[in-house]
C-alpha cells in the first residue's frame, strides 16, 4: 500500500534549509569575513548527504514498479525537464551579472568551458552556480537508475559492483582519483548515498519499519553529534558516514510515521517542501545578492549582522517559493505536455513532486 508522505516531504524542507544555512555561512565568511554559526570550520551542514539520500530513496519508491516495464525512456524525459530547465535559467540570468559585476563570483564564471559544463551539468568544482555541482550526481543516479528499468538485472550487478568499488577507494583514497575530477565523481562516496537512499526505500516496501519517533531522535540527534564532533574533533570519524547513517535514521523515522498516518504537516511547510529544488537551484545567486546589496546599504552595521542575515535568508526563501510557484512550475507543466505522454500510474501529487 502506497503511504501519503507527510513528514518525508517536511524533510524537503529541512535539507533545503540546512543547504541554504551552509551556503549562508560560507557567503558571509568569504564575502564580509564574518563567521556565521562557525559554519566555515563545520565545512558542509549535511543538506546534500540527505538531498542525495531522499533522492534516491523518493525515486525507488516512486519508480521501482516500472523496473523491467520498458517505461525507461519516459522516466529519463521526465527527470530532464525537472532537473535542467531551472539550471538553464538561472545559469542563463548569472553570467552576464558576472560579466558586469565579477565581484559576485570566483573569476571563473565567465570561463567558456565552465559555462559550457554548467549548462550541460557535466562534472566540475565549480559551476556557474555553485549548488548545481551536486546535480552532475543526480543526473548519474538517474543513468543508472534508467539502466535499471530497462535491463534491471544489468542495472543491479552494475550498481553493486560500482558500491565496492566506491567502498574500496573512499577507503584507499589512491592518489589517481583525486588527480582527475571526473574519476572522483565517479567514485565519490555521494554516488554511493542516492543507491543507501534506494536500499532504505526497498526495505519500506518489503517490512513494516517501526520505532518511527526514535529513529527521528537517533537521526536528528547524529546531525548534532556531527556538528558538535566537527567543530570540536573530539572522535575522528568520516564526516560523509556520519551524515549518511543519520539521514537514513531520519527518513526511515519519517516513513515509519506516515505510514501510521500520526503526522499532519502545516501548510507552510508542505509548500517549502514543494518549492526545495528551486530553493536549492536558487539560493546561493540569492544569498550572494542580498548580502551584497546589504553591504552597500550599510545595514550589517544597522541591524547587526545576526538579524541582517536572517532577514537575508527569509528573502531567499520567499524568493525560492516564488520561482517554484511562477518559474518552476508552469515551465515544467508546459514541457511536459508537450513531450510527455498522459500518465495513468496513480501517483500521490505529494510523491511525484517530490520525485
Amino acid at each position: 500500500m502506497r503511504v501519503k508522505f507527510q513528514l518525508i516531504q517536511s524533510l524537503k524542507a529541512i535539507l533545503a534549509l540546512f543547504i541554504l544555512f551552509g551556503h549562508v555561512g560560507i557567503v558571509m565568511f568569504e564575502k564580509l569575513n564574518y563567521d556565521f554559526l562557525s559554519i566555515p570550520k563545520l565545512g558542509r551542514t549535511g543538506g546534500v548527504d540527505f538531498f542525495f539520500i531522499l533522492s534516491g530513496f523518493l525515486i525507488y519508491y516512486v519508480y521501482q514498479k516500472n523496473i523491467g516495464k520498458g517505461k525507461d525512456n519516459q522516466f529519463l524525459l521526465k527527470r530532464i525537464i525537472r532537473i535542467y530547465p531551472l539550471v538553464w535559467i538561472f545559469s542563463l540570468i548569472s553570467i552576464p551579472v558576472y560579466f558586469l559585476v565579477p565581484s559576485f563570483g570566483g573569476g571563473h564564471e565567465t570561463h567558456l568551458a565552465v559555462i559550457i559544463k554548467s549548462l550541460s551539468l557535466y562534472p566540475q568544482r565549480e559551476p556557474i552556480l555553485g549548488a548545481t555541482w551536486s546535480l552532475s550526481h543526480v543526473i548519474l543516479f538517474y543513468l543508472l537508475f534508467t539502466l535499471t528499468l530497462k535491463k534491471p538485472l544489468l542495472g543491479k550487478i552494475t550498481a553493486m559492483l560500482w558500491s565496492i568499488a566506491i567502498i574500496v577507494f573512499w577507503v584507499a583514497s589512491p592518489q589517481f582519483i583525486l588527480k582527475y575530477y571526473e574519476i572522483e565523481f565517479l567514485f565519490s562516496p555521494h554516488n554511493l548515498q542516492f543507491l543507501l537512499g534506494a536500499v532504505a526505500s526497498h526495505i519500506t516496501l518489503k517490512y513494516n519499519v517501526k520505532f518511527g519517533e526514535l529513529l527521528l531522535l537517533f537521526g536528528f540527534g547524529g546531525f548534532a553529534f556531527t556538528w558538535f564532533n566537527t567543530l570540536n574533533n573530539i572522535i575522528p570519524l568520516d564526516k560523509t558516514f556520519e551524515y549518511s547513517l543519520s539521514s537514513l535514521l531520519v527518513i526511515l523515522g519519517a516513513y515509519s510515521l506516515d505510514s501510521q498516518q500520526k503526522v499532519t504537516i502545516p501548510k507552510p511547510i508542505d509548500l517549502l517542501g514543494d518549492s526545495s529544488y528551486a530553493i536549492i537551484i536558487t539560493n546561493l545567486p540569492f544569498v550572494i545578492l542580498f548580502a551584497k546589496v546589504f553591504e552597500v546599504l550599510n545595514v550589517y552595521n544597522s541591524i547587526g549582522y545576526i538579524l541582517a542575515i536572517s532577514i537575508i535568508m527569509i528573502l531567499t526563501l520567499v524568493g525560492g517559493v516564488l520561482v517554484h510557484i511562477i518559474i518552476e512550475n508552469t515551465v515544467s507543466s508546459f514541457l511536459k505536455k508537450k513531450f510527455i505522454k498522459s500518465n495513468k500510474d496513480k501517483i500521490s501529487p505529494t510523491i511525484n513532486q517530490t520525485a
